[in-house]
């Protein structure tokens, strides 16, 4: 099993899930909104939804009216920089929307949001082959709450990731909802609901945590 066999089969997985995306994830927005109250963040890196990516724009309403500090991805060639959400957003080259770029004072982020295809033994993110998140998270100083976010809760009990890709913290699905402890284990709330790919599964159910 490697990314590109695991991606191949994350996206097809991906496309059976187009007909219910928007209940889905309207259901996944106020969970997202809880994971940032419950973990008291103030300033808050999103992304801007495109493709099979979560739509999480009821997100991002909530957090302004909220008073939130929301940054989102300016993209350069390839990779990002972080700046300030504000409107009106307009599309880039790819037709991912933007706000208009911006020099500031950078910040430190206490949570960043990064849609995923899936993520393996390892908790570390599965992404769509550009690497830019695992080159932006790469120049951060100090340690933020990584939440991985996906339509699919795919998973492979094998390590296929690198050190240089993205560590996270917490994995929300519409089916599941996985962390990462302290110790590097994986819990699940619902672990019967995660699609394995490549292996048998191998994770740990503690209802408490949750």
């Amino acid at each position: 099993m490697t990314k590109q066999d695991f991606r191949k089969a994350a996206k097809v997985f991906l496309r059976y899930k187009t007909r219910y995306a928007s209940l889905q994830d309207r259901a996944l927005n106020p969970a997202l909104f809880r994971i940032l109250r419950q973990k008291s963040v103030k300033n808050v890196l999103v992304y801007m939804p495109f493709g099979n990516e979560v739509n999480i724009f009821p997100l991002i309403s909530t957090l302004r009216k909220k008073k939130y500090r929301v940054f989102v991805p300016y993209i350069q060639e390839f990779y990002f920089k972080m700046i300030p959400l504000r409107m009106p957003l307009q599309k880039n080259v790819f037709g991912i929307y933007e706000s208009n770029n911006s020099t500031f004072n950078l910040i430190k982020v206490d949570a960043v949001i990064i849609p995923v295809l899936g993520i393996d033994k390892d908790f570390r993110r599965i992404g769509f082959g550009k690497g830019m998140y695992d080159r932006f998270m790469s120049c951060l100083k100090k340690k933020v709450y990584v939440i991985f976010v996906a339509r699919s809760p795919n998973y492979t009990p094998s390590v296929i990731t690198e050190s240089y890709d993205v560590q996270g913290d917490c994995f929300v699905t519409p089916s599941a909802l996985c962390l990462r402890k302290h110790n590097g284990s994986m819990v699940c709330n619902r672990r019967y609901n995660l699609r394995i790919i490549g292996g048998r599964e191998c994770i740990s159910y503690h209802k408490k945590d949750f």
